[in-house]
C-alpha cells in the first residue's frame, strides 16, 4: 500500500470514530434532556392537578370550620332556640362533614388528629344546644359558650394544623420546577 491510501484509509477511521462519538454523545444529552423535561412536566403535572385539589379541599375546610362556630355561636345568643336555627345548624354540620371527608384523603396523620377533636367537641357543643332546646328547666342545663375552653383549644389545634398546611412558606416548597 502506498502512503496516500494508507493516508485515506487512516483518515476514514478517523473520521468514522469521530462521527459515532459525536452521535453517542448527541443520543446521551439528548435522552438526558428528555428524561429531565419529563421529570420537570410531571411535577407541573402534580402541582396543577393534586395540590390545586389538595389547596382548595383545605381551603374549603378551613371555612366550613369557620361557618360552623359561627352557627353555634349565633344558636347561643337567642334566647330560645327555633326550628329554624336548628335545621340551619343541621345543614352547617353537614357542610362540615362533607368539607371533611373531601379534605381528608389529603391529611396525614398528625394533621387528622385535631381536626378529630374539634369535630368531637363540636358535636358535643351542639348536642348541649340541642338538649337545652328541647329541655323543660333550660337553667339546669349550661348551654355551650364560644369561649368553652375544650372547643377553643381543639379549635386554636386545628386551624394552627390548617395554617401550616396552607401557608406560602410551604407552598413555595412544592413549587414545580420552571
Amino acid at each position: 500500500m502506498t502512503d496516500a491510501v494508507q493516508a485515506a484509509f487512516i483518515g476514514a477511521i478517523v473520521g468514522a470514530a469521530v462521527s459515532g462519538i459525536v452521535a453517542l454523545l448527541t443520543t446521551v444529552l439528548n435522552n438526558h434532556y428528555a428524561e429531565n423535561r419529563r421529570k420537570a412536566e410531571g411535577r407541573k403535572w402534580y402541582a396543577e392537578h393534586f395540590l390545586s385539589r389538595k389547596i382548595e379541599a383545605l381551603s374549603v375546610l378551613y371555612a366550613s370550620i369557620i361557618e360552623a362556630l359561627a352557627g353555634l355561636h349565633q344558636a347561643n345568643k337567642t334566647e330560645r332556640i327555633t326550628e329554624v336555627s336548628l335545621a340551619r345548624a343541621q345543614m352547617t354540620s353537614q357542610n362540615f362533614e362533607m368539607k371533611q371527608a373531601l379534605a381528608w384523603v389529603y391529611l396525614e396523620e398528625p394533621d387528622r388528629a385535631p381536626l378529630r377533636d374539634f369535630k368531637n367537641e363540636l358535636l358535643h357543643a351542639w348536642v348541649n344546644v340541642v338538649v337545652a332546646h328541647y329541655s323543660e328547666t333550660e337553667e339546669t342545663i349550661e348551654r355551650p359558650r364560644f369561649g368553652d375552653e375544650n372547643l377553643k383549644a381543639a379549635y386554636k389545634a386545628v386551624v394552627e394544623r390548617l395554617e401550616k398546611l396552607l401557608s406560602p412558606e410551604v407552598l413555595k416548597g412544592i413549587q414545580p420546577d420552571k
